[in-house]
């Protein structure tokens, strides 16, 4: 990539064209939100961990992610299991607090030294304060209660999250190429 020397702005070559970057995140943008405002039937390509001990609630949270669109959803009853699978490069996690072996705290820990581009959103049946503070220093986006409109909180998160890993990913496929 190279600053171009009037705007200031990034530019790469490819195909011979110069490329904004900002011109390209912004259709793409508009593109996703344009879709998703008609219904054209967009399947959203996020790679989806969901990470909980309750296999009801795993279930339940598939169903409504596949019904907002996601396919490549992944369910793990346990947070070494989850673990094992991060050579997947997940985009988001859906992160159970109250696990054993390992709580979500601990998973969360692990998580962010081996994949910290990965969005992790905790989900506990616990409304506790001190819980989310420590989640949310640790690097959790978000922290839902399960129970008190926890899919209306998922779907938002999900609609907040999906346009920043639009983003992310065309900005390394455009440094890939460069």
């Amino acid at each position: 990539m190279e600053e171009h020397p009037l705007s200031g702005k990034f530019y790469t070559l490819g195909a011979n064209y110069l490329i904004d970057y900002q011109y390209i995140v912004f259709w793409a943008l508009y593109w996703h939100q344009s879709a998703k405002q008609y219904n054209m039937g967009t399947e959203n390509t996020l790679k989806i961990f969901l990470v909980d001990d309750d296999s009801f609630c795993r279930s339940t949270y598939r169903q409504f992610l596949a019904n907002k669109g996601c396919s490549d959803i992944q369910e793990f009853g346990s947070g070494p299991d989850c673990l094992d699978h991060l050579y997947q490069q997940p985009d988001i996690i859906f992160l159970d607090h109250g696990m054993d072996p390992l709580t979500g705290l601990d998973v969360l820990k692990k998580l962010r030294i081996s994949n910290p581009d990965a969005y992790v959103v905790f989900i506990s049946g616990q409304a506790n304060i001190t819980t989310a503070v420590k989640a949310l220093k640790l690097g959790a986006i978000d922290y839902i209660a399960k129970g008190v409109n926890e899919l209306e909180n998922i779907a938002n998160v999900l609609d907040t999250i999906t346009p920043l890993i639009i983003k992310r990913n065309i900005k390394r496929m455009l440094v890939s190429q460069s």
